[in-house]
């Protein structure tokens, strides 16, 4: 999807399936987002308008209002901890508290978390 210039910018997980073999599908390409190339050829690699789910909404959308492919791993990252734990990591009372949460990087493991998955990384989010 991101080799071919698309952001999906609404990954969550009842958008990931699996077909008959296994393998992962996307679907819902309805806010997806054609990266545009600039006159240098280049890869404009941001989409300036906000859409998503708010447990999946990476930091830099809310901050600076563009989306880019590191928004689909963000959101790829949430659902992975979904699945782990049973819950999203960020979750409010409301939009605007998740927003919140998601902005501040508050989040919790819940008991019996492994605790080889809660190993930081060297990367700018963990």
């Amino acid at each position: 999807m991101h080799s071919q210039g698309v952001i999906h910018r609404d990954l969550k997980p009842e958008n990931i399936l699996l077909d008959e073999k296994m393998h992962v599908k996307v679907t819902d390409f309805g806010t997806a987002k054609i990266l545009e190339q600039n006159a240098e050829g280049e890869e404009d690699d941001r989409a300036n308008s906000f859409v998503g789910t708010a447990e999946y909404v990476s930091p830099e959308l809310l901050k600076e209002k563009a989306a880019c492919k590191s928004s689909d791993f963000w959101a790829l990252g949430c659902i992975i901890y979904q699945l782990i734990a049973g819950r999203p990591p960020f979750k409010g009372a409301n939009e605007y508290r998740t927003f919140q949460k998601i902005v501040n990087l508050e989040y919790s493991f819940p008991d019996g978390f492994s605790t080889l998955l809660k190993k930081k990384s060297n990367d700018k989010y963990y």
